[in-house]
């Protein structure tokens, strides 16, 4: 299982990268962004929680170096 568990792990990160790419890159907004995070499935083996606005929030700022509002 843990095979699995590691494969699943790394398809979660390679899409959070992924969209984290596309804002910093400026394809697409805060919104969409945070609208595609809390989309990604199987989230909560990556984060150890379910992705919610808040945690997505934090993904991003992370991403721009900075918080904002």
């Amino acid at each position: 299982m843990s095979k699995v568990k590691d494969w699943a792990y790394d398809q979660v990160q390679t899409q959070i990268d992924q969209i984290c790419l596309s804002y910093k890159d400026e394809i697409i907004t805060r919104a969409e962004a945070i609208d595609l995070l809390m989309k990604v499935d199987h989230s909560d083996i990556y984060l150890g929680d379910h992705m919610d606005h808040s945690i997505a929030s934090e993904i991003l700022d992370d991403v721009r170096g900075g918080v904002y509002a």
